[in-house]
C-alpha cells in the first residue's frame, strides 16, 4: 500500500456493488455533478453495479445514467429463464448445500444462474460507449473473483478492446446463483463483491496508486471502511444513515419506484457529506 499520497493524483471515486441498490449511487453521482466534484475525479474503482455505474458516469452524460435507472433496468436486468424465479430459488434451496456455496454444488448451478444476462448486455450495448471507456483519461478499475482459486483480481479497463471491457463488466456483476459466470482469457470469474473472497468497496487500486482524496459510495453498511487503515489519504464515505434493504428487497429490487427513492436518498446523503469541501488543492 502507499505510504504517501501522490500530490499529482487528487480525487478518486469508489463505487460499491449491490445490484438494485446501485440507484443510490446514481443519486450520489448527480450530487457530485451539482457540487462540481465530477470534474476533479481522476480514477474510479467499482465492483459489480458500481463498475457499470462508473462506465456510464465517465461518459459525461448524467442524464443517460438517470434514464437507465428509471426506465431500463426494471425491465431489462432481471430477465428470467424459462422457469419462474420462485421455482429456481426453491430448487436451489432444496438441492444445494449452502455452507459450501462458493466451491462445490452451487458453483456448478450458478454457471447459468437464475436470471438471463441478455438484458444487462442489451443495456451495455445501448448506453455504454466502449471507445470512450477505452480512451478515457480517468483510470477505471473493476474487480472479480477467479472461481477456481477464489482469488480476487483487479482489472484496469483503460486501453482495452470493447469485448474485453464487456467481459470484465459481466464478470464483476456475475452474482452466484443470480447470474451466470464469465470467462476471461480462459479463466472463470464471478462477482467481485463475493463475500469473504471479494472486495465490494474496492479502494485498493486507487489507494495504492496514491490518490489523496478518495470518495466511497457504499451500498451496504457492513462495507464501511476503517479509515485508519489508509494513512495519508482523506477518505470520504457516503452511505445511507437509514440502512438499506437486504437481498430480495434491495439487491434484486430494480423497480422504478424503488430506484427513484434510492436516487433521492443517494443525492441527499452525498450533499450532506461532501458539501463545502474543497478538492482544488
Amino acid at each position: 500500500m502507499s505510504l504517501f499520497f501522490n500530490k499529482k493524483k487528487n480525487v478518486a471515486l469508489v463505487l460499491s456493488g449491490g445490484g438494485g441498490k446501485g440507484a443510490y449511487q446514481a443519486g450520489a453521482l448527480n450530487a457530485l455533478v451539482d457540487l462540481g466534484i465530477d470534474t476533479k475525479i481522476e480514477a474510479i474503482s467499482g465492483t459489480s453495479v458500481g463498475a457499470l455505474n462508473a462506465c456510464l458516469f465517465v461518459q459525461n452524460k448524467i442524464d443517460i445514467l438517470n434514464y437507465v435507472w428509471l426506465n431500463e433496468v426494471s425491465e431489462k436486468i432481471l430477465t428470467t429463464h424459462s422457469e419462474t424465479l420462485f421455482d429456481r430459488i426453491k430448487n436451489a434451496v432444496e438441492n444445494y448445500d449452502f455452507p459450501d456455496i462458493f466451491k462445490d454444488n452451487v458453483l456448478s448451478f450458478s454457471e447459468n444462474g437464475i436470471f438471463s444476462r441478455d438484458g444487462l448486455i442489451e443495456v451495455m450495448d445501448k448506453y455504454i460507449d466502449f471507445n470512450i471507456i477505452s480512451k478515457s483519461k480517468i483510470e477505471l478499475y473493476a474487480c472479480a473473483v477467479h472461481l477456481d482459486t477464489l482469488k480476487l483480481k483487479y482489472f484496469k479497463m483503460n486501453k482495452l478492446k470493447e469485448e474485453s471491457i464487456k467481459e470484465i463488466l459481466i464478470a464483476t456483476s456475475s452474482i452466484p446463483l443470480i447470474f451466470g459466470t464469465e470467462d476471461i482469457d480462459g479463466k472463470t470469474y464471478v462477482d467481485g463483491g463475493l463475500p469473504i473472497y471479494g472486495d465490494n468497496s474496492p479502494i485498493k487500486p486507487v489507494y495504492d496508486a496514491g490518490y489523496k482524496n478518495i470518495i466511497v459510495i457504499h451500498l451496504f453498511d457492513i462495507d464501511i471502511l476503517d479509515e485508519s487503515d489508509y494513512p495519508n489519504a482523506n477518505i470520504y464515505q457516503v452511505y445511507s444513515k437509514e440502512g438499506m434493504a437486504g437481498i430480495l428487497s434491495g439487491v434484486l429490487d430494480f423497480s422504478e419506484k424503488t430506484a427513484k427513492s434510492k436516487i433521492e436518498a443517494g443525492y441527499k446523503d452525498t450533499i450532506e457529506v461532501l458539501s463545502g469541501l474543497d478538492f482544488n488543492n
